[in-house]
């Protein structure tokens, strides 16, 4: 029972996992296909009388994907370390401008100045003409002079620098997300949980600081340069639901000024919409290939143990007796290692019977289970080569077992089924026999089954050991080879 009961919790996961897979990817598709719609009614002003179309948008996708390929990491670190310089010249200035110096003072302040004057020099002979190379389209866009470039340099770094911020804040949430995620359960204390509350304050002001300072750099690129297309600007609350993998956190635009996808919210909208139709598509897809596969082997497993117990019932005495006399598919049973300590034929015969028919059991109760979500499952993917009448002959096998239910010829007892009905077709016999059912045969045979007892614990012993999965698959895979 408790065999049964796993089996069935687990085909009902299987599909509703499938289920609730198929719901999501086609709430996705659906959803991304209606933000394609209202972008594709917006003027698209890179194609000029053109509309946004998803052409334009996989175009622009493979574009930024072959920047991020071509981006030469060790020359992005340099022209941030050249705008850490920069913004770190510029705090200072600020910061003596708003001072009375001292004599020491100002000739400390002399030799930072000069110290720090020579290493952004150097930062720039360092960089040479990489730094040329990568802002030469902005330069095509309108940058003409060195203050421009600088200013860029300096944004960069404070956006890199918020971006380290952002992700050390995230990680630091990680804890507590896991105690309010269900089925998850963390070992934070009291005291562990007001650390983690401190660390958090703290990680979120210098959040707050660096985004400050980020804002108004861009806002000065803004004013000095109106012309030209700027970062783009986050309040701190939307910065907080901002996902690690938005479109904000790309540094294409101080590379590529000119291209949709890194200056163009609407264009990088569209990628990502575009690819979430794509993946939600290639995910229904998928799913469909994994419904057809577990359909069709649950179909012919059920088919093949059905030929099998088919094949025991029309057993005549004859041959019974000899294993040459027994149909083909039946000889690697009988040869079996596990039914060979059984001397009598008639012995491996019944026993290979009740293993075809827990065997059975389960399959059956595995389809019961499957259905009617996976039909379900199997009506919303597209259809695919190969499909024929996998429906069809789905639902004669589940009314087939519907059927024998309702009719009683089927009690879940391996051994105690009716093998005519079992290998035959749907129809009902004229007298069909109902085990338990018959309380005269009861009461009549009630002595016969006392004297019986002793002598069929042995063998029920016997059949608990020998009904396993292992035993199971090798029959089945000794028949195959047989057949081979």
């Amino acid at each position: 029972m408790v065999k049964v009961l796993s089996l069935q919790a687990r085909a009902e996961y299987y599909t509703e996992q499938l289920l609730e897979l198929s719901v999501y990817a086609t709430d996705a598709v659906r959803a991304s296909t209606l933000a394609l719609q209202t972008l594709h009614a917006k003027v698209n002003r890179f194609t000029p009388g053109q509309n946004y179309t998803n052409q334009f948008f996989a175009e622009q996708w493979q574009l930024e994907q072959q920047y991020h390929r071509q981006t030469n990491l060790s020359v992005k670190k340099q022209k941030v370390e050249l705008g850490r310089l920069l913004c770190l010249e510029e705090a200072l200035d600020t910061a003596w401008r708003n001072v009375t110096l001292t004599p020491e003072q100002a000739l400390a302040r002399a030799t930072t100045c000069a110290t720090l004057t020579r290493k952004i020099a150097e930062q720039r002979t360092l960089i040479g003409e990489a730094l040329m190379t990568a802002v030469s389209e902005i330069e095509q866009g309108g940058v003409e002079t060195e203050e421009e470039r600088d200013l860029l340099m300096m944004i960069l770094y404070s956006k890199t620098e918020l971006r380290q911020k952002f992700l050390a804040l995230l990680e630091e949430k990680q804890p507590l997300v896991r105690v309010r995620r269900a089925g998850e359960t963390s070992s934070l204390g009291t005291r562990a949980q007001q650390k983690l509350m401190a660390l958090l304050h703290k990680h979120a002001e210098q959040l707050r600081t660096v985004l400050e300072s980020y804002t108004k750099q861009v806002l000065k690129y803004i004013a000095d340069y109106p012309t030209q297309p700027a970062p783009r600007i986050i309040q701190y609350a939307d910065l907080l639901e901002l996902p690690s993998d938005d479109p904000f956190w790309s540094d294409g635009f101080f590379s590529d000024s000119n291209e949709a996808w890194a200056i163009d919210l609407t264009t990088q909208q569209g990628i990502r919409h575009l690819a979430c139709m794509n993946r939600g598509n290639e995910e229904i897809r998928r799913l469909g290939w994994e419904t057809r596969r577990a359909m069709r082997w649950v179909i012919n497993r059920h088919n093949k143990l059905k030929t099998n117990i088919k094949l025991l019932f029309e057993l005549s005495v004859d041959q019974q007796t000899m294993v040459d006399n027994l149909p083909e598919l039946l000889r690697p049973l009988v040869g079996h290692p596990y039914v060979l300590a059984n001397t009598s034929l008639s012995d491996r015969l019944q026993c290979i019977r009740s293993i075809l028919h827990s065997a059975y059991i389960e399959i059956m109760d595995l389809q019961l289970g499957w259905d009617p979500l996976i039909v379900e499952v199997l009506r919303n993917t597209p259809p695919q080569n190969n499909d024929g009448n996998l429906q069809n002959d789905w639902q004669v096998q589940i009314s087939h077992i519907h059927w024998l239910h309702r009719m009683g010829f089927f009690s879940g007892i391996p051994g105690d089924m009716y093998d005519g009905v079992l290998g035959g077709s749907e129809r009902v016999p004229l007298e069909p026999p109902t085990p338990g059912n018959n309380e005269e045969d009861v009461e009549d045979e009630g002595n016969e089954e006392e004297d019986e007892e002793d002598g069929q614990q042995a063998y029920l012993e016997q059949m608990e050991n020998v009904l396993s999965t292992t035993m199971l698959n090798d029959l089945i895979e000794g028949q195959e080879q047989g057949r081979d």
